[in-house]
């Protein structure tokens, strides 16, 4: 928010009600003066029809707003350690109630982001709108269920667990089709480990020869345990999980990589 935007707003009849920040056109007297006020007091200026008011509080709050006066209200509500009445001005009264919900969606989302650091903007836009489909559906489930009592981070858990079942499904329901040609290379697997490995059927898990692609010219291709890498250990083996393509040694290799966390 901005005095600048503020106008424009209101010159197309749209009243406006909120926090500034401290170099989007605050007047320079009204911001000295802020920073000398004790807690409570609330200085204002006013041009036109647009009011810009600041509040000393735990920090100093700068509202603009072209819709109240700047009256100081009491709340309602009394301070635990004096036992006084709690007086704030009216605008931030309002803004606290019709913008309540808003910061309590933003707090959730902020706890259990899915924003990562990347540069391109519009994969951003992507995260976050998913980010607020997964709340809103949270929001919804609680409001169907009231009678379940879910947490956000166990309903995001749930989640998870339903879509990587659902996969796991498909993919089983498919596994019996995917068998290499014979003399066809055997591909490469994925460099991160799969969520679903401790997840699906073990049954669905069966070591086969690696086909091809060895290193030099050797008639039975080996590549790199990735049980045995994990724990710096130079190891080659000649199988393969078939399901995921990772490199696995028979018995212990292949049943810590899919049964524990840390293997």
């Amino acid at each position: 928010m901005s005095v600048r935007l503020a106008q424009t707003l209101l010159d197309r009849n749209i009243s406006v009600c909120g926090i500034m920040r401290a170099n989007n056109g605050i007047p320079h007297d009204l911001e000295g003066e802020g920073k000398c006020l004790k807690k409570g007091q609330s200085p204002y200026q006013r041009k036109g029809d647009i009011m810009v008011q600041v509040w000393k509080d735990k920090r100093l709050v700068r509202m603009i707003n072209t819709i109240h006066e700047a009256t100081i209200v009491n709340t309602g509500r009394k301070g635990g350690k004096t036992n006084m009445e709690i007086k704030k001005p009216y605008v931030v009264v309002q803004y606290n109630k019709f913008m309540k919900d808003i910061d309590r969606t933003d707090q959730y989302l902020g706890y259990y982001s899915v924003l990562k650091k990347i540069i391109k903007r519009s994969k951003k836009v992507v995260l976050y709108l998913l980010n607020c489909a997964l709340f809103n559906e949270f929001f919804v489930y609680r409001t169907l269920n009231t009678n379940k009592k879910l947490k956000y981070k166990n309903f995001l858990h749930e989640v998870g667990r339903s879509r990587i079942s659902e996969d796991q499904n498909r993919s089983e329901s498919s596994s019996d089709d995917l068998q290499l040609p014979e003399k066809q290379t055997t591909p490469r697997g994925p460099k991160q480990d799969l969520p679903g490995r401790l997840f699906s059927d073990f049954r669905i898990h069966k070591l086969e020869k690696i086909v091809g692609g060895g290193e030099g010219k050797k008639k039975c291709p080996v590549r790199q345990c990735k049980v045995c890498a994990a724990h710096k250990k130079r190891s080659e083996t000649r199988y393969i999980c078939k399901f995921y393509v990772v490199p696995l040694h028979k018995g212990s290799c292949f049943e810590k990589y899919h049964s524990v966390t840390n293997y």
